[in-house]
């Protein structure tokens, strides 16, 4: 039975609830933040609801892949107004507003925030520097920049950084290391980098010839891989004029990641014979093995456990980690504490590309610090910025430079004039490579975006459409489209077929490529992916129902179903 129950007993929100709806209506924040913070606050007696919206902030900031809170960016950016409400003697005051010496006394005297050197340094947050009205911290007139985390986030920045400081420094020979002299060094880039003695890739072979930690930062066709390979081959050349063996692995965040990681270190190796180097050390680079970093540590699924770690170090001379900028900082702390005492780790990626996986922005942090001349690491980047297939689009290379250069407006504008078609560059106009679909107003993509999307998928220019491959026999006619030659193996029933032609199926499909800037909702990678892949599945299920039916299979309709589900099933 269902009970009315009297006004005075339902629940009032609280003073934290009430500071935060605007928030709350904004998606700024969510309820879970929230939560977290005022089961903790009892706890640590903190009741002041400025001080708990701030706290809950810095755990959603956390949650949504930040590894803190800068409290000058919160107050430029997270400007809401404060309704008024009735039950209310007056409106509740904007914390950001007030994000000054008064503010930042009240964090640094909250008992739940801890600062470098505090006693109690098992707060649930913490700071990177002591805020003014901490013990011993005269007021400012103007607030420094701070950055407020979670505890769990200042633990793993700091012990990210000690780690990196630490693999900073010069290969010891005391524990076997193998240095290069400068003799060898000198004519290997002679030999690599013969027109660019101080080029990038020079600069890296340097680096990684006497350090431990060489980082490779640069976009897409700048030569990275092409200069890591040379890199490499030094190393194997100066392991094998010393009579030892160097062992090499190469890892990647993501397993797609590492399959093309392999592959550009397979491609153009003849060159590297036409070099002079010796066979044995370039059939090393051609069998070295490539896996994710989950797989390379042992990383079991749902666990903070790895097999390898300070008292187990991976048994790798060198590892290599390419797309690095996706490695987050819970990864990376597993990664580098698993390095031996005498072993070399070389980071790839390019850190306005692809963001990390969960927290953080190593890779990009890294960086900056380099690129300023500041901190411990700025001798151990090599930046490739010279991109070398710009001449096959060049208004392409001038966008991505135009967008990678500053946030302002005028960088804004020039971009969406390239886009437009409104400017071009050496007469390559960007409108001719692009073709504008523009969503509906709740944002969904109509059926007829969808079949435009997945129309290169579904392009079918074989000229024989039967032509089959089966037991090994070469696929006749012109199998351009990836469905096209996956429908036509399906259509003869023969799984092994399929299993064999795998690799060229693959590099059909890998020809075509729909981006989305989003990973969730209908726009995102989420949604498209199950749109364009059940026009995919359809088609693929209606040459798989067309194939003979063999004594004792499902009935026609069952196997389309199941293909249509996954993958046909033998």
């Amino acid at each position: 039975m269902n009970v009315e129950r009297p006004l005075d007993d339902v629940p009032r929100p609280s003073a934290l609830h009430t500071l935060a709806q605007p928030w709350l209506d904004a998606r700024v924040i969510g309820q879970d933040a929230l939560r977290i913070v005022e089961a903790l606050a009892p706890r640590w007696e903190e009741q002041r609801p400025e001080v708990l919206l701030v706290l809950a902030m810095t755990v959603e900031a956390w949650a949504r892949g930040h590894a803190g809170l800068w409290l000058d960016l919160a107050r430029a950016r997270l400007q809401l107004p404060m309704p008024e409400r009735d039950d209310a003697p007056e409106p509740p005051q904007n914390p950001w507003n007030t994000v000054d010496d008064t503010l930042l006394a009240g964090m640094s005297g909250s008992p739940m925030v801890a600062h470098p050197g505090h006693a109690e340094a098992h707060r649930p947050f913490a700071t990177v520097r002591p805020l003014p009205g901490a013990e011993g911290v005269p007021p400012s007139a103007t607030p420094p920049p701070v950055l407020l985390q979670t505890r769990r986030m200042a633990w793993e920045e700091t012990a990210v950084a000690e780690a990196l400081v630490a693999l900073s420094g010069r290969v010891s020979t005391d524990g076997g290391g193998i240095v290069l002299e400068d003799a060898e060094v000198a004519a290997d880039v002679a030999r690599f980098f013969p027109t660019r003695t101080n080029g990038p890739g020079a600069r890296a072979l340097r680096i990684a010839a006497t350090r431990r930690l060489t980082i490779v930062t640069g976009g897409p066709g700048t030569g990275k891989t092409w200069s890591i390979k040379r890199v490499l081959a030094t190393l194997l050349g100066a392991a094998e004029r010393r009579g030892r063996a160097l062992s090499i692995v190469l890892a990647a965040p993501t397993g797609k990641a590492a399959v093309r990681m392999r592959e550009a270190m397979m491609e153009d190796l003849d060159q590297l014979t036409q070099a002079g180097v010796v066979p044995a050390v370039v059939q090393a680079l051609r069998a070295l093995p490539a896996s994710t970093l989950h797989a390379l540590l042992r990383l079991r699924p749902g666990s903070e456990e790895t097999r390898f770690g300070p008292d187990n170090p991976l048994p790798a001379d060198v590892i290599v980690v390419d797309e690095a900028s996706m490695v987050d900082l819970p990864l990376m702390r597993k990664l580098l504490r698993a390095i031996g005492p005498d072993s070399r780790l070389l980071l790839l990626g390019d850190r306005d590309q692809l963001p990390s996986v969960d927290v953080g922005s190593v890779l990009s942090d890294i960086v900056a610090d380099a690129l300023r001349g500041e901190g411990p690491l700025a001798g151990n980047v090599a930046r490739f910025e010279e991109n070398h297939r710009s001449g096959q689009s060049p208004a392409l290379a001038r966008l991505v430079e135009t967008l990678q250069r500053t946030a302002s407006d005028e960088a804004n504008n020039e971009a969406i004039a390239l886009l437009v078609g409104r400017t071009s560059v050496d007469g390559d106009p960007m409108r001719d490579r692009l073709r504008w679909l523009r969503a509906p107003n709740e944002g969904r993509p109509t059926a007829e975006q969808v079949e435009r999307l997945v129309a290169p998928w579904l392009a079918d220019t074989l000229r024989d459409p039967d032509a089959s491959r089966a037991h090994g026999a070469t696929v006749t006619g012109n199998h351009e489209g990836y469905v096209a030659s996956l429908a036509a193996l399906l259509r003869t029933g023969e799984l092994r077929a399929i299993a064999e032609a795998q690799v060229d199926l693959l590099a059909r499909f890998d020809r075509y490529r729909v981006l989305a800037v989003h990973r969730k909702g209908p726009l995102g990678v989420a949604g498209l992916t199950r749109a364009l892949g059940a026009e995919v599945r359809r088609k693929l299920a209606d040459a798989w129902a067309s194939r003979p039916t063999r004594e004792g299979e499902p009935d026609k309709s069952t196997q389309a179903r199941r293909l249509a589900e996954g993958l046909p099933r033998a």
